[in-house]
């Protein structure tokens, strides 16, 4: 069961922490009229977020999944790493 409780979109970073709070809050509220739920924060991306009660999450807990995608560059498939294995005598 997911119930989804706020589905939150950004237009600032400084956004976030209060409107996450507030939704985090709201779920607790009503996670505690049945304490069968935990709260799932999920990130979208960077700037979309949902919170939800999950009964895969146990009651008084918090889980969080990050779907953001990352714009990391892998490394050149040629690049050596800057670390060498020492030798074990």
């Amino acid at each position: 069961m997911l119930h989804v409780i706020a589905d939150i979109r950004l237009d600032h970073k400084t956004e976030m922490d209060e409107k996450l709070d507030a939704a985090v809050a709201a779920a607790h509220s009503h996670a505690s009229a049945d304490r069968t739920c935990g709260v799932l924060v999920t990130r979208h991306d960077f700037s979309h977020f949902s919170v939800a009660l999950s009964a895969d999450v146990p009651f008084g807990f918090i889980h969080e999944h990050d779907h953001a995608r990352r714009n990391e560059c892998p490394a050149p498939a040629t690049a050596k790493s800057p670390f060498r294995p020492t030798p074990h005598v």
